[in-house]
């Protein structure tokens, strides 16, 4: 299902008609003898790009996205399996609109992760009662690079999706922002226009009292830190998505994040992002102040 080439190019060489024709074979041989030197590290580049990581279900999430929730069996055992050894850990969320698990997610750091025990309450829905109560993690994650599953490990299938359980072991292939100068022109312009909209956003939802907690803003634009660059178009396009669709969610723009994660070129993302805000901004507008739903409350794999 999930096949990738590596594919090699030669480049004719001309000469000159005045060259003398006795050189211009010896000249052929040493322009189409590959290095094998630029070609074998191209190879190990192309093997680092996949990696056997353990996977889990939780929400959508971008890079920079934080998201802070208490863990119970089995995800704080994988938690604290993974923090001990160092394994690389990726989350995996959901499409609201077609309620299929995502094979695209992000690389999830563990920023802080503290042991808490209750004898009531429900923490997670992956916990699990014991003799003496409930047992959970206070977790923050922090979502990192992004990622393309190709199989999953230890099972019969692995090919088969969605996964049977919530925590698996899978194959990804890591996936690259464009740079600047991968951008195409079209990216970059797109991409300039992104700033004044989200400006716009950013004062409707403080005007408007949009906010579901005090101070859900100030820190949200804390956590995303500046806004890339429009030469980075790629990279602003997944800020500014993570900015409309935070976790927890705000409500007031329509939920991108999927979208931007399946989409393959960068100006595919920004224009996503650009009409979301677009549509976002003239529903503030439309709306008395206060908290309002643009779409359904999304779900996940985890409270909300």
């Amino acid at each position: 299902m999930w096949v990738w080439v590596l594919l090699f190019a030669t480049v004719a060489t001309g000469y000159k008609l005045s060259q003398p024709r006795s050189r211009a074979p010896s000249m052929l041989a040493k322009s189409t003898t590959p290095d094998y030197d630029k070609l074998n590290t191209r190879l190990e580049s192309k093997k680092r790009e996949v990696e056997s990581v353990r996977c889990m279900l939780l929400d959508t999430m971008l890079p920079r996205q934080r998201i802070e929730m208490q863990f119970g069996p089995p995800v704080s055992v994988l938690l604290s399996q993974c923090q001990a050894s160092g394994d690389r850990i990726v989350v995996l969320g959901m499409d609201q609109k077609d309620g299929t698990i995502l094979k695209r997610g992000v690389e999830a750091r563990i920023e802080s992760m503290s042991p808490y025990r209750a004898s009531h309450g429900f923490f997670s829905s992956h916990s699990t009662r014991t003799a003496t109560g409930f047992t959970a993690f206070d977790t923050t994650l922090v979502g990192g690079r992004r990622f393309e599953v190709i199989e999953t490990i230890g099972t019969d299938d692995p090919y088969g999706w969605p996964p049977a359980m919530p925590v698996f072991g899978a194959k990804v292939r890591w996936l690259a922002d464009e740079t600047a100068s991968d951008a195409t022109a079209a990216a970059v312009l797109k991409a300039g226009g992104l700033k004044p909209l989200v400006d716009e956003w950013v004062e409707l939802v403080g005007s408007g009292k949009r906010e579901r907690t005090a101070g859900q803003l100030v820190q949200l634009l804390a956590d995303l830190g500046p806004m890339p660059e429009a030469e980075e178009a790629d990279d602003r396009a997944f800020w500014a998505a993570a900015l409309i669709n935070p976790l927890p969610a705000l409500g007031v723009a329509r939920e991108v994040r999927p979208a931007v994660l399946r989409a393959t070129e960068a100006l595919e993302r920004v224009e996503l992002v650009h009409a979301a805000l677009v549509d976002s901004i003239a529903k503030m507008k439309e709306m008395p102040p206060g908290c309002f739903e643009v779409e359904p409350k999304p779900r996940g794999f985890g409270p909300r």
